[in-house]
């Protein structure tokens, strides 16, 4: 049995090596080009989402879930809803955040901490995440998916992340899953849905509560 395993073992491993090889040349640029295009954000969007976040320091996973609405170029909400309420608003150089009830305002001019995570969302909600100048990207294919991983080579990146992980549908190229590995090793795991673009928002979206 072993002896079969081993043979096993030793004709499937290159394959499954070859198979998980990054895209070059050609097909590398259309899988960014496509990536590009069907997450490009010009107008609004929104979605909903499930975060799994784990941490070296704790025993279990942390998950949260709730909702998000962009609208471009410097207009994001993430709203957590469960396991408890909380709303991150950016308005241009305005962050609102904080439960309900008891929101704060930060001019994020005069906070670095701020500006770094500001230009992180903005990044993050464009299809300027697939910015060469700002990662070094490698891209796999499988049957149904594109797997997009991104090293920072900006400093300001480098000092919020280690990595950031796209899972991509390989036919229409939206991205459903982001993994965003911090530069203390923990992750956090965003898998998206409902996604809708071009929506009309409410006027009070961008506003405390």
């Amino acid at each position: 049995m072993k002896k079969i395993l081993s043979f096993v073992l030793a004709f499937v491993a290159p394959l499954l090596a070859l198979a998980q090889s990054p895209l070059t040349g050609a097909d590398r640029d259309a899988a960014i080009a496509l990536l590009k295009k069907a997450n490009a954000l010009e107008s609004t969007m929104t979605f909903s989402f499930k975060v799994t976040r784990h941490s070296s320091m704790l025993k279990d996973n942390l998950e949260s879930t709730g909702k998000a609405a962009f609208s471009f170029p410097s207009q994001l909400c993430w709203e957590t809803v469960s396991p408890s309420s909380n709303v991150f608003i950016l308005d241009g150089n305005t962050v609102i955040t904080g439960p309900a009830g008891s929101m704060r305002t930060i001019d994020i001019s005069e906070n670095r901490r701020f500006q770094s995570i500001a230009r992180s969302a903005s990044r993050l909600q464009t299809a300027g995440l697939l910015s060469e100048d700002d990662f070094e990207i490698f891209v796999v294919k499988t049957d149904n998916m594109y797997k997009v991983e991104m090293t920072p080579l900006r400093r300001e990146l480098r000092q919020l992340y280690s990595s950031i992980t796209l899972f991509a549908d390989a036919a229409t190229g939206a991205v459903r899953v982001i993994q965003l590995i911090d530069v203390g090793g923990d992750s956090s795991t965003i898998k998206l849905s409902d996604i809708r673009r071009g929506v009309s928002l409410p006027s009070d979206t961008f506003k405390s509560r």
